[in-house]
This record gives C-alpha cells, structure tokens and sequence, in this order.
C-alpha cells in the first residue's frame, strides 16, 4: 500500500476569519516492539489488525479509566480514525491513521490543535483499547478494538504526528463567493479525499483530479463511478480489457479489477509462494504483468516502463529490479509465516524468555534475589526496613546470522516455480534450527557441564549447585531431580523455592521412554511420578543418547534469555535488486540475504537439574 501525503501547516492561529478550524490530525495509533505494559506486539501482527481500526472511536480518558475500565462516555469522544494504514520504519512498523475530530471548533479539539502547533505533543499520545491473543507476553493476534483513548502515558507509542491541512471556507466580505461555491468547494474536497483513499497508482489519482476540476456531477456517487472507470481503463491496458482473466495464472483464476495494483500485486505473489493456493503457479507470468519484460531480459530497456513505474509505487527499485523487492516481500511474508509455524524446532519455547535488545553491545541482565519472611510487627510500632535483597549479573551479545540465495532469470523464464514456492519454507525451517541448536547447544556446553555462570563461576550444572546427577532416565532419577529442585533455596533468602519442573528435556532415543514415565500403561493406577505429567520435550540436535533435563517454567524463575536486536523475533530478507551493478548486471540474477539476529545465555541454575549419565 502507497502512503499518503500529509501536509503539515506552519504555526499560525486556531483558525483564521473565514477559514474552518482544523478537523483531522495525523496520528500514530500503536507502534510494533516491546509497549511499557511488557507486552511485545510484532510488525506482522499490527499489519494483520489494519482493519479493526477503520471507524474506531476515541476518548478522552483517564490513564487508569483507559486501563481499569471498558466503558467510555460518550460526551468525551474526540473524534473517529479513519484510513488507517501500515507503515513500515527502521527494522519494525506503526499503524498510522487520521483521526477525524468530531467538534473541530470545541474546547478540546482546540487545544489538541494548539498542543501540535507548538510541537508538545510528547504531553500525551494515544493508547489502545482491545481484545488480543497474548502468549508470554507476545501478541499473536489482536482480534478486536473497542476504542482509542487519549492518555498521558502512552504505552504502544500511541500519539499525534500533526495537523491535516484544514479546508479554507469561503468568505463573503473577502472573495464574494456565494453559497453555492461555497457547498461546491465543500464537495470538491471531499471528492479529492475520496479519490486519494481509492487505492489507484499515483497517475491515475493525479488524471481524476484534474477531471473532478471540470466535472459538474462531483457528488460521492459520481466520483465512485469515475474510479470504477478508472479501474477499468487501467485493467484494459494491462490485460487486454476489463475483467480479463490473467494469462498464466492458474487455469480461470482472476485478478479482481476492484483492487488496485498496490493490492493486486502482492496478493499473487504472495498466493504463487502459498503451497495450498493454486491460484497462480506462474512465476514467469507473475514477473511479465509486473514488468511488462515478455522476454524475460531482466532490461529495464525491455519492460513496460508504466507497468514498472505502477509497481515501484508500492516498493522501490529500478526497472524489473521492483519484481525482485516485490518478491522478495513476499518470500519475506511467507518465509515469516512459516517460521512462527510450531514445530520440533520451537521446544525451546517452553524453557526460555525473548525480549528485545537495543543494540550489538554486551547485555547485561541483572536477576534479584529474595526477601525473607515478612517479620511480625507490633500494635503501634514502627515497620521495621526490610533486607533489600542482590542482584548479580549474566550477559551476552547478540550475533548476527545468515546467508544468501539467488534467483536466475534461467529459472524464472523457466517458470521453475515449484522450486521457488518451496524457497520460504526451507529459509524457515534453517532459521528456527540455527536458533534451536544454538540453545541445545548451552546445555551441552562443558562436556555437559554447561556454560560457566558469572555469578559464581561455576558451571551451569554443577555439584555445588545441587542440580546434577549421574542415573539414566527413570521414575527413581526423575524423582530424585525433581525433589532437588524443589529443595533450591532463594538467593539471599535461603528460603526453599519450591518450584516443580515444567518440563523434560530428552534426545529423541529417550522420547518413548519419557513418555512411558507419565503414562498409565498397562497399570491400574499411576504411580507418584507418573502423576506429575511433565511435558516430554525431545530436543532436536542432541546426539547424546543418554542425558536427560528437568526445566521449570521460565515464568517462575529465570531460566534462559533470548535477546532479538530491536524486537525482531522472525528473520529478515534483503534483495540486491539493481539491473546495472552487483549480481544481476554479473550473473543475471537477483541475491536474496537473510538475516537473524539474536544472542542468549543462562540466566539462572535454579531453574534446571540434568542427568549427567556416566
């Protein structure tokens, strides 16, 4: 989807004599990465609730009303969003929309207008209202929004951006226009709105408003009729004529003329990499319609420069360079996709926490110990301070991952398809073993041993440590390690935790047996350990075939931490898109890169007790 444009006025009054007071504010209604609240609300996911935020009311409100309460009184509505959209920034994204005020002249919206005026925004923002799917902190899915309130303490990066430019109203004493110019230059701008917010390529937007200038007819009907035809002008030139079926694209399958190109486009590529959408299976047609290049030459020489030029308006690029980034997003949406898909790799879930990290320096991440039991106090008496309890350190550093791949024009003028579709879905299963592995691998550290901790010096699993022993996997040894763990004392406090194990972590050659622990089997009733049901986990990438770990859940004690650079949980593809330097112009073809960027380490040994079988 294009931006749109919105122009910024210079500081001057509210609203001059003749001249209607500011109705809409650019705003940007949530922002992706960690909100203040803890929770993590990747790009995807904001991308995916575009929609929930077509007509959302906003409030006024209270910070603690906003977060207390769902009910909003109406008498303090500011206005409405409209036209919300995605856009991308830096590694993440935002939700932007404008925000139409719903008394423009009142007390409020004045002040709202005064504030972004003197650039004091930062006095407050926007907060969202909504029902969402959380897990552990993550935000899989926001399903609905019941409002937008306005608060001081925005937690999402919620805010107003700036003022929309305000319609000039006429006035009588200064342009002597009558009543009927007036409604007239009303409804001009209206129908100006309503052509920018249609979806069509900036060429088309740019001839409708030169035609909506000498149109008698611009009420909100005729306009729509005039972008329908507009549509239908632009169908023709780019597939014969209106409503034609897409050569090449899967037998009837059709590419609807009710959608723009900025729409169109990706939605069939993004169906052309989907294994269980057979409505296109072309990729060589897929790059002729968006580059006009029948030859497939890769030449800007040899395409549709207004194809191309339509396409570049919603990515960037020279030439058919725009398919390679437009595929590129695509093999990006799908790759993402499949990578937040569970699986076997995705055991490390269960056993570790993901936050962001800001940068490639070492990060350190401090735990606390505890505080004793609260002690008795007496009637009148003073409450006595209590013994604030330490804090020691782990680090780490995130590390950057990848590679690249490339596409021939071989294999596009082949029309190899079936081996790009398979391309997101092998980058993804890459991405989530390297990260897999990188995790099993602290646990195997040290001849088994684990990493050394730098709060004591000791390794992960250690005698001292008290979460180590020596017997194969059995209902006596996984009795044993749970009642050590349960027996871990409190740093500072020396109080028992008392904190089961959540998990067990096995190869996949002691699967069947874990599994057998828990189960009743042949037996009339289970037996203490298999009444525990501990999550059998096997742990891709473990060649030992004996060893076996007890974990508790990361959300009673600190366990490991993944740290992700900026937020960004799911790997990233670049394209190297250019026709007249780099890879294309030397080999012809377009290089992919993937990127992951993450770091981990141990944050605590309480947390874990390993059978270290000798």
């Amino acid at each position: 989807m294009g931006r749109k444009r919105i122009r910024v006025t210079t500081a001057r009054p509210i609203a001059e004599a003749g001249e209607a007071a500011p109705s809409r504010l650019a705003v940007r209604v949530i922002r992706s990465g960690r909100s203040g609240n803890g929770r993590d609300y990747p790009p995807d996911v904001l991308r995916g609730a575009v929609p929930l935020f077509e007509g959302a009311r906003v409030f006024a409100t209270h910070d603690a009303e906003h977060i207390e309460s769902p009910y909003r009184d109406a008498s303090r509505m500011v206005g409405r969003l409209a036209a919300p959209e995605y856009v991308r920034t830096g590694s993440g994204g935002e939700i932007r929309a404008a925000l139409e005020l719903v008394h423009p002249e009142g007390e409020l919206a004045q002040w709202l207008v005064s504030a972004v005026r003197r650039d004091m925004q930062d006095a407050f923002g926007l907060s969202i209202s909504a029902s969402a799917r959380v897990r552990r902190g993550r935000v899989e899915a926001i399903e609905s929004v019941s409002s937008v309130d306005l608060v001081v303490h925005p937690a999402a990066g919620g805010g107003v951006l700036s003022i929309i430019e305000a319609m000039k109203m006429p006035n009588p004493s200064k342009d002597k226009m009558d009543t009927k110019a007036a409604e007239r230059r009303v409804q001009l701008t209206e129908a100006r709105v309503q052509v920018a917010e249609s979806g069509l390529p900036k060429k088309a937007r740019k001839r409708l408003k030169k035609r909506l200038k000498n149109s008698i007819d611009i009420s909100e009907a005729a306009v729509t009729g005039m972008i329908e035809d507009e549509r239908e002008r632009i169908a023709e030139a780019n597939y014969g004529h209106p409503g034609a079926a897409v050569v090449g694209l899967g037998g009837t399958s059709r590419i609807s003329i009710t959608e723009g190109r900025e729409k169109r486009i990706p939605k069939m590529l993004d169906a052309l990499l989907d294994p269980r959408d057979a409505s296109v299976t072309s990729i060589k047609e897929s790059y002729i319609s968006i580059t006009g290049d029948k030859r497939v030459t890769g030449q800007l020489a040899n395409c549709d420069r207004r194809l191309v030029a339509e396409a570049i308006s919603i990515g960037t690029g020279s030439g058919a360079g725009v398919f390679a980034e437009l595929f590129g997003d695509s093999i990006t949406r799908r790759m993402q996709r499949e990578y937040r898909e569970a699986g076997a790799y995705d055991w490390f879930k269960k056993v570790c926490t993901e936050v962001p990290a800001s940068d490639f320096r070492e990060q350190k991440r401090p735990y606390w110990g505890g505080y004793g039991n609260l002690p008795t106090v007496a009637q009148a008496a003073a409450y006595p301070a209590l013994t604030s309890p330490t804090d020691v350190e782990e680090s780490y550093t995130v590390t950057k991952r990848g590679g690249t791949e490339t596409i021939t024009l071989e294999a596009i003028k082949n029309d190899d398809v079936g081996v790009v579709m398979r391309l997101p879905r092998r980058l993804a299963r890459a991405a989530k073993r390297t990260l897999s592995d990188h995790i099993a691998g602290l646990f195997t550290m040290g001849s088994g041993a684990g990493p050394t901790l730098s709060a004591d010096s000791l390794t992960l699993f250690h005698a001292t440590h008290n979460n180590r022993g020596s017997a194969a996997l059995s209902s006596a040894s996984v009795a044993a390690g749970r009642l050590a763990m349960l027996q871990q004392t409190e740093r500072d406090s020396a109080k028992r935790l008392e904190i089961e194990p959540r998990a067990l972590l096995v190869p996949r050659e002691l699967q069947e047996t874990g599994f057998n622990l828990f189960t009743r089997g042949t037996r009339n009733d289970k037996d203490f350990v298999a009444s525990f049901e501990y999550d059998v986990t096997p742990v891709p990438g473990w060649t030992d075939t004996n060893d076996w770990v007890l974990c508790a859940d990361p959300m009673d004690i600190e366990t490991i931490e993944i740290g992700y650079l900026d937020g960004m949980m799911e790997p990233e593809i670049f394209v190297q898109n250019a026709e007249e330097y780099g890879s294309m112009f030397s080999n012809d073809r377009w290089t992919y890169k993937i990127r992951h960027i993450y770091g981990a380490t141990v944050m605590d040994f309480r947390g874990f007790y390993k059978g270290l079988v000798t």
